[in-house]
């Protein structure tokens, strides 16, 4: 019998989508004694994200959907966030105010160098390379996902805050980070005077 022709094949092109196992957001976390930030790219520069959940549901609507065939679409948040706010966001899932220090590009090149070599002598990943320099260089890291959201009627649905906070809390349940120090004030009863 005839075989049935191909159905052309859609693709989905994701931003960045950060989730536990992911070292995306614990490069701009807290160390584990929360004394300072690691920011692997100034405060100011915006770049598109998204939820691996989100994710999964827009690859999902593309294989479903006949009128994604053979298109390509771009999958990201409904807004750009900056660097500052993805800190502010692993700040609060920490429950810690870090000082933050601003690295000058010439020691972040030198650090990614030395990254790359003790990655090559360890075979383990490291939160600073040359790879992760230069995708933090660019001032604009943005997805334009106006496409899926209209022909698919796809939108993110995980805020940054919620997505930070599931990652952060796999990194310290994998010992990736120490949890957070709980604060605690003992309060001395004292017997009622007579």
């Amino acid at each position: 019998g005839r075989s049935r022709p191909k159905r052309p094949t859609p693709s989905a092109r994701p931003a960045p989508a950060p989730a536990p196992r992911h070292t995306f957001c614990r490069a701009g976390s807290p160390p584990p004694r929360g004394r300072g930030a690691r920011p692997p790219a100034p405060r100011d520069h915006t770049f598109s994200i998204l939820h691996v959940a989100d994710l999964v549901d827009a690859l999902l609507r593309t294989a479903d959907r006949p009128i994604a065939a053979g298109k390509t679409y771009f999958v990201a948040n409904d807004s750009p966030v900056t660097w500052e706010q993805l800190y502010d966001a692993v700040a609060a899932a920490a429950g810690s105010r870090p000082l933050r220090i601003e690295v000058p590009r010439p020691a972040v090149k030198l650090a990614a160098h030395a990254g790359d070599l003790l990655s090559a002598f360890t075979g383990r990943s490291t939160m600073v390379s040359t790879n992760k320099a230069a995708l933090a260089k660019p001032r604009w890291w943005l997805c334009d996902a106006s496409r899926i959201r209209e022909e698919l009627e796809w939108k993110s649905s995980v805020p940054l805050q919620s997505g930070v906070r599931e990652t952060y809390n796999w990194y310290v349940d994998a010992e990736w980070l120490r949890p957070p120090k709980v604060a605690t004030t003992a309060r001395t009863l004292e017997e009622p005077k007579a």
